[in-house]
């Protein structure tokens, strides 16, 4: 993750990447550094550092592009940790990732000048509170408080604490949880570009089973984000394309 020019880091792998994509099928496709297959569930990549420290982060429009790929995070954390493939095995993406479109600078497997993936998913928009010292303290959904006991990374800054949107990439119901999967759910943390339906990602979050005092507040939050994901009535600017019942289509870049 440490390199002189941060953009060069998509570059630098384009190598590798060229080797191991001849021993996959020859329908795997490769996106700025996240592999087809390997979807939506990549989309879920963290930072090392989980603290929120919104004042250094560099700026959105600054950073490696594209926001969804965990080549655009900061290197001063060091590590980007992706998903692991074995992770989607035992469970079912909510999201549907629909399309991209990736401009390379020269190299297809290089670095990319633009790189915009289109997205279906259930979505909620949430109010983050101004952060306390270096941790956030949870969000609000209509005035409701959501835990802040789960697992946040912000990869990205929030140019403003309002207008931030979830998206959907999995929940487990009630009835489904299982003790041997980490989380019960798994959201991306979006931010408006200010083009209609456009957004940046900004972090993740994700609600982990628990089995401790904290077990029960985990199981409400995970209940009460299910039913934002289906009440959410978004306003037409908010997104691309509407299924007329609960699922949105959205461009990330």
């Amino acid at each position: 993750m440490k390199f002189t020019v941060n953009c060069d880091r998509l570059m630098a792998i384009s190598g590798i990447v060229e080797a191991v994509k001849r021993a996959l099928p020859r329908d795997e496709e490769y996106h700025a550094g996240l592999w087809q297959s390997h979807l939506p569930w990549n989309l879920l990549w963290s930072r090392a550092g989980r603290g929120f420290r919104n004042e250094s982060l560099v700026p959105l429009q600054e950073r490696v592009k594209p926001s969804w790929s965990w080549a655009s995070a900061d290197p001063r954390d060091g590590v980007a940790w992706v998903a692991n493939p074995k992770y989607s095995k035992s469970r079912a993406a909510k999201a549907r990732v629909l399309k991209f479109e990736v401009e390379p600078i020269s190299n297809p497997l290089g670095s990319v000048k633009n790189a915009t993936l289109w997205i279906q998913a259930r979505m909620c928009t949430v109010r983050i509170p101004m952060p306390s010292k270096d941790f956030n303290d949870g969000f609000e959904i209509k005035g409701r408080k959501i835990s802040d006991r789960s697992h946040y990374s912000f990869s990205h800054p929030l140019p403003s604490f309002d207008a931030t949107l979830l998206l959907e990439i999995f929940t487990q119901t009630h009835e489904e949880i299982n003790p041997e999967l980490t989380d019960i759910l798994a959201v991306l943390i979006l931010y408006p570009t200010g083009e209609k339906g456009t957004y940046y990602r900004v972090g993740s979050y994700k609600v982990q089973h628990r089995e401790d005092e904290y077990a029960d507040m985990a199981r409400q939050d995970a209940e009460a984000l299910d039913r934002a994901f289906g009440e959410c009535d978004l306003a037409p600017s908010q997104y691309q394309e509407f299924d007329g019942k609960e699922m949105y289509t959205v461009k990330i870049i």
